[in-house]
């Protein structure tokens, strides 16, 4: 078993609510694993370079002030469906920060390029589903503050017992603040 880790925006609670149902029903591999995210870095650097990453990040963010996303809309890619924000910019913005501090680490490991297509899955898609046809509710307001990002740890993969959820292992804040270690 090998730990991953994690950077990721978490949403306030409001946004969780709507998007849980929606992750439950469509996206139940992942629902159990963690919250309601927007990906920064996965995977993120091994276990025992966090102490190390943990000063960069702090570093780094300390130069982004926060800012507001606005997730008002549905989009998808082959093989999920997600909430997407009207203006990535900023988020993207912020991915190339801490990029800038990590080389070696790329969004989902280079796998759909080297740069970041923000967005929060909701629903798993199989090869031939056709998001279109997904009973999805109308988006309300879905405005946030991203004021700090979040360095998550688990293991993707458990073959004994099932999944186990990542855990939270620091809570990265942007601007000139401190962090909060969570463990």
């Amino acid at each position: 078993m090998k730990i991953e880790t994690a950077l990721l925006i978490i949403p306030p609670l409001d946004i969780q609510a709507f998007a849980a149902p929606l992750r439950e029903r469509f996206a139940e591999s992942t629902f159990p694993l963690v919250p309601a995210h927007l990906t920064l870095m996965y995977p993120f650097v091994e276990m025992m370079k966090v102490p190390d990453a943990k000063a960069i990040l702090r570093e780094h963010c300390s130069t982004i002030p926060p800012f507001e996303i606005v997730l008002d809309r549905y989009n998808h890619f082959p093989r999920a469906l997600f909430l997407e924000p009207s203006d990535p910019d900023p988020i993207i913005h912020l991915y190339r920060c801490i990029a800038a501090g990590f080389p070696d680490c790329i969004a989902y490991g280079g796998e759909f390029g080297d740069d970041l297509h923000p967005h929060l899955t909701i629903a798993e898609l199989a090869k031939d589903d056709d998001p279109g046809q997904l009973p999805l509710p109308a988006i309300p307001p879905l405005r946030f503050l991203v004021d700090r990002i979040y360095l998550y740890a688990g293991i993707a993969e458990d073959d004994r017992s099932g999944p186990i959820p990542f855990i939270p292992l620091s809570i990265i804040p942007l601007g000139d603040r401190h962090g909060i270690d969570a463990g």
